[in-house]
């Protein structure tokens, strides 16, 4: 088609979405571990999740013929800033340590169960502007994207680089989760395309998978 400035532009009714504007909310499953405002604050890296649905190839006479497998969640993995209290960072090595003792190799007796260890996890993108938002935060900020991971805990909590060479500069680590699902709910703008397999709650916002936060 003959290329169109307006046209793209009209499509543009609403902002586009920043990746710089979100927010990652847990709670670790830790005795006085209750606030999750210092968790906010020092996640500064995310990533808005993916899934992946498997394939089933059957042969038949040279030929592949496929049919959908498996639905399967990667895991996912958030960067945080490191203060000098180290307090975020010693959340994370005292909830991988109740997990897995390293020199006993037992849970702690009050990690039997996995609903004892495990966390909903949720992150939030906002709008620069939105008509209709599921929800607020901040000073009015519209949450226009709602990702809620179910059953989470750390797997791999990375080191962290020391060196008399690096200057101005605050260290950083990142924390990769497994987790059994994730649920997304979006905010209903008028223009919104609606998603195949989605519902849609009372307040007009739309699930990808039925549930809603």
């Amino acid at each position: 088609m003959a290329f169109n400035v307006s046209t793209f532009r009209t499509n543009f009714k609403y902002d586009g979405a920043r990746a710089n504007l979100f927010e990652v909310d847990f709670t670790v499953p830790l005795v006085g571990a209750t606030s999750t405002e210092k968790y906010k604050l020092m996640v500064r890296g995310a990533s808005l999740p993916g899934k992946t649905i498997g394939a089933i190839n059957t042969p038949y006479f040279g030929n592949q013929w496929k049919a959908a497998g498996n639905l399967t969640f990667p895991d996912w993995t958030i960067t945080i800033i490191n203060k000098e209290n180290f307090g975020v960072r010693e959340d994370f090595e005292l909830w991988m340590q109740s997990i897995n003792g390293a020199s006993g190799n037992i849970r702690s007796a009050n990690r039997v169960s996995p609903s004892s260890y495990k966390v909903p996890l949720h992150v939030k993108q906002f709008g620069k502007a939105a008509p209709q938002s599921i929800h607020t935060a901040g000073e009015g900020a519209a949450v226009i994207a709602h990702y809620r991971f179910e059953g989470a805990f750390p797997t791999d909590l990375s080191d962290i680089a020391l060196d008399w060479g690096t200057t101005d500069a605050i260290e950083e680590f990142t924390v990769t989760f497994a987790y059994d699902w994730w649920s997304s709910t979006f905010s209903a703008a008028p223009s919104a395309t609606a998603v195949a397999g989605s519902a849609t709650a009372p307040d007009g916002s739309s699930s990808v998978d039925g549930t809603f936060a």
